[in-house]
């Protein structure tokens, strides 16, 4: 997806709100900065943000908000954590995009009509017509899938879990690099954390109580995949540029 525009809602902060779209993006990120004179402790819409689906694009992305915690902060200096949910996104190709699969109806033969035969109609037999059973349907037992229609190219499939297994939310939150130290903390204890540097696969992470470290061996800005696991809760995996 392409970003278009960016506008603050004035619903959280007021004062002064730029962007850099348009302009130098990296990594697919788009930062915005906002300044007030006062501190604001408002839960809301910070902005909205317009994106392009670009031709010919289908799959899954995920659009997630992260702090730069150098430039974040109160009127008195102090560190602030700003924090979204994360919003997954799923684009289906538009049915004029995919070619069809089906042959083509077959042409009609141009043999004539038999003629009839002149062999009278048999006489219908006096048993009287056996009476139907009114069984009913099943009942189904799942919900169909959703697809909301859109006019769009590109349509978001909706799919009904209500019949699923609510799993609890794992959250993840102060994750900063200090040094080679990269550490952050969560909402829930014993789970297991693991670290995805670029071109590499997952390692443990050291976990203790709700906090976790993992030595990060690089020199340049690079971003990390954390994925935090535990029975009972929905897997979480975010992206960091640390």
């Amino acid at each position: 997806m392409e970003p278009v525009s960016a506008k603050s809602s004035n619903d959280v902060l007021g004062g002064t709100f730029v962007d850099n779209i348009g302009g130098s993006q990296q990594d697919g990120r788009i930062k915005v900065c906002c300044a007030d004179v006062e501190n604001s402790i408002k839960n809301g819409i910070l902005c909205t943000v317009i994106f392009k689906i670009k031709e010919g694009v289908s799959g899954e992305t995920i659009i997630s908000l992260q702090n730069d915690d150098e430039s974040t902060f109160d009127e008195n200096l102090e560190d602030i954590n700003i924090s979204g949910s994360e919003i997954s996104v799923t684009i289906v190709a538009s049915s004029e995009d995919i070619p069809p699969t089906g042959e083509p109806t077959a042409t009609p033969s141009s043999k004539p009509t038999e003629t009839p035969t002149n062999e009278p109609t048999a006489a219908p037999s006096s048993k009287p017509t056996a009476t139907p059973t009114n069984v009913p349907a099943p009942i189904p037992t799942e919900k169909p899938t959703i697809t909301p229609s859109n006019s769009s190219d590109k349509n978001i499939s909706i799919t009904n879990t209500s019949n699923k297994k609510v799993l609890k939310t794992i959250k993840l939150k102060k994750v900063k690099l200090k040094g080679k130290k990269l550490s952050g903390s969560l909402n829930i204890s014993k789970a297991k954390v693991y670290v995805k540097l670029p071109g590499k696969g997952y390692k443990k992470a050291k976990v203790t109580a709700k906090k976790f470290s993992f030595t990060v061996k690089t020199k340049s800005m690079v971003t990390v995949k954390i994925k935090v696991v535990k029975k009972g809760y929905k897997t979480l995996i975010k992206s960091y540029i640390v």
